[in-house]
Parts: C-alpha cells; sequence; structure tokens
C-alpha cells in the first residue's frame, strides 16, 4: 500500500508539473498573440522609419501576427521612448531607435521620463551606417595627415560641421580632435541636408556624419569621403580608409539601430522578437533593401546587445561635459 501510495503521488506530481507548464505555455501565446506595434522614434519617411518598414515586413512571418509601424517623432527621440516606457510588457510594443538615442539621454539626464537602461529590456541590434568624414571636393586636403597639417597652421580657419549640437557626428569630431591632438571649431547644422549644401559650396573645412550622407556625392565626385570611422572599410565606398588604418586609434563609431521594450517584458518573448529579428535580417531581400539605405546588418542578441548600450553609457558623458552641450 506504501509502495501504490508512493506511485500515486509520484504520478500526480507530475502531472501537476505538466499543467503548470501547460498554463505557462497558454500564458505566454496570449501575451503575444496581439499585433506588434513597432514604434519608431523619429518621422515618416527618414531612413529609420524606412529600415523599420523593411524589417517589419519580414518579422510578422516568424511572429505570426501583424507588425505595425507606428511613428512617434519628437525630442530627439525621447517622445517616442517614453511612450514605449509605459506600454504593455507582453510582445505587444517595442521601440526602434538609434544610439543618438544614448547620447540624448546623456544631455537631458534627469530631464527625461525614462532610464533607457532601467525602464526597458534590449531586444536586439539590426543595422548600423559607419560615420565618416568628408571634405570639399578642391579642398587641399586629401588624407586624415593633410588634416592634421592644416589644423596645426591655420587654427582660425579649422573647423568642422555636423548635423547639431550633441550629433554622433559632433561628439565624432571631438572623439577624432582628441585622438589626434587637435583643435579645431564645431559648427552646428540644422540636420545633414545643410551641411552637406555647405560641403558642396566649399564654405566648411570638413563634414561629421553618418556615411549614408555622403556616398551619393562622394562617388559623384563633388565631394572627398578621406575616412571612416568603422572597424572595416565599407562595402559602399571600399577604396576610403578606416580611421585606424590611418593611424588613430579607438575613434570607431557608428551610427546603430536596435529594439528595446518595455521593462519586465517576459524572457521567452523577447526571444521570440529577438529571432523574428534575425530572421528577417537574414532575409537576402531585407539585406538588399537596407543596403540601398547604405546601412549593413550588425544583429546582436539582446544580452550582447544590453552590453553595448551599457558601453556606450559609458563613452558618451565625458564627451558631452568636454564639448559644453546643455539642454535647450
Amino acid at each position: 500500500m506504501s509502495q501504490w501510495h508512493s506511485t500515486f503521488k509520484s504520478t500526480m506530481t507530475r502531472l501537476a508539473a505538466t499543467f503548470v507548464f501547460a498554463l505557462a505555455g497558454v500564458a505566454a501565446n496570449a501575451q503575444t498573440s496581439k499585433p506588434l506595434t513597432i514604434v519608431v522614434a523619429y518621422p515618416a519617411g527618414g531612413s529609420t522609419d524606412a529600415m523599420a518598414r523593411i524589417m517589419a515586413d519580414k518579422m510578422k512571418v516568424p511572429l505570426a501576427r501583424p507588425v505595425i509601424i507606428d511613428n512617434k517623432p519628437g525630442a530627439g527621440g525621447r517622445l517616442g521612448a517614453g511612450l514605449v516606457k509605459n506600454m504593455a510588457a507582453d510582445g505587444s510594443a517595442v521601440l526602434f531607435g538609434l544610439n543618438a538615442l544614448i547620447v540624448q539621454s546623456v544631455i537631458y539626464a534627469g530631464k527625461n521620463n525614462f532610464d533607457l537602461v532601467q525602464d526597458f529590456v534590449p531586444v536586439a541590434k539590426a543595422t548600423s551606417i559607419p560615420m565618416a568624414i568628408a571634405v570639399p571636393s578642391n579642398s587641399p586636403i586629401k588624407t586624415i595627415e593633410d588634416l592634421r597639417n592644416f589644423t596645426n597652421t591655420h587654427k582660425k580657419e579649422s573647423s568642422f560641421g555636423s548635423s547639431g549640437p550633441g550629433s554622433l557626428g559632433h561628439l565624432t569630431g571631438v572623439r577624432l580632435a582628441n585622438a589626434m591632438g587637435i583643435e579645431w571649431t564645431h559648427i552646428p547644422y540644422k540636420g545633414g541636408a545643410p551641411l552637406v549644401s555647405d560641403l558642396l559650396g566649399g564654405h566648411v573645412l570638413a563634414g561629421v556624419d553618418a556615411l549614408a550622407e555622403y556616398v551619393e556625392n562622394h562617388r559623384a565626385g563633388r565631394m572627398r569621403v578621406i575616412a571612416v570611422f568603422s572597424p572595416q572599410r565599407s562595402p559602399l565606398v571600399p577604396e576610403v580608409p578606416t580611421i585606424a588604418e590611418l593611424g588613430v586609434k579607438g575613434v570607431d563609431t557608428e551610427a546603430w539601430w536596435g529594439f528595446w521594450a518595455p521593462a519586465k517584458t517576459p524572457a521567452p518573448v523577447v526571444a521570440q522578437l529577438q529571432e523574428s529579428i534575425n530572421s528577417a535580417l537574414q532575409d537576402p531581400d531585407v539585406v538588399a533593401r537596407l543596403s540601398k539605405l547604405t546601412a549593413k546588418v550588425s544583429y546582436l542578441p539582446s544580452q550582447q546587445f544590453g552590453k553595448l548600450v551599457k558601453s556606450e553609457f559609458d563613452l558618451w558623458p565625458p564627451l558631452v561635459r568636454e564639448a559644453k552641450i546643455s539642454p535647450e
């Protein structure tokens, strides 16, 4: 009788465990049955929006549910982040933004209604575009060494433009100056387009921005990209050396894009979202369409992406202080 009781107890324990796991599975399925809304923290029609739409079209297949794009631009991406923070942590909403959002978080520290590390779980890094330095086509500067010599002998004329104060271009220019031991004045523009216009007109010594801003004019000979800030040369401009190749170490910088989910999103749901992103990025059509935007696939899963985010929160604050960037 004792043996029967023991066997019965063991059987009931297994059944109870099976029932619990079954309930967990039902809960997980319920959590992920809603459409996925990708909140793009930037305007419709821009490169960030275009990337999100390219990936969303393929993510819906492995997710087996609709994927919707919802543009929430404003405050350099901070508006969208603040909205996603308060959305349901059930896999029905993610934020899609770029690492400029980290810089914005640093600049507006104490004024944000969110914490990008505490209020979100990193899902995956998706794409990237290297930063680059370009000069007018008629510039005597053809190499980084030329730039060093020019800034040493023409201090009053030494300047660089970026797409705005606190932009990745601005801080990359500060990093470059520190690494090279040069001095130059930052000229902030209201976006990449007016900077390109002044470069084409020869009104600014150099521009530091995402390579995407310069590719077409470089290829047409209207301006010259003299270096890219990436570990490897870009296939878009394979003739252009990396900054490290030219002897300037420790300033690799890229604009990258990734997905975040609200904090407390269950790990299995994060894993499902992560795999849908990875699956989309392996699709040849997605790779080709991203390439037309000058973006490359640079996928990182959740844990590695989280480490990258934290490393950039260590990188940018000293540069923001050095550049004396303050909230508007």
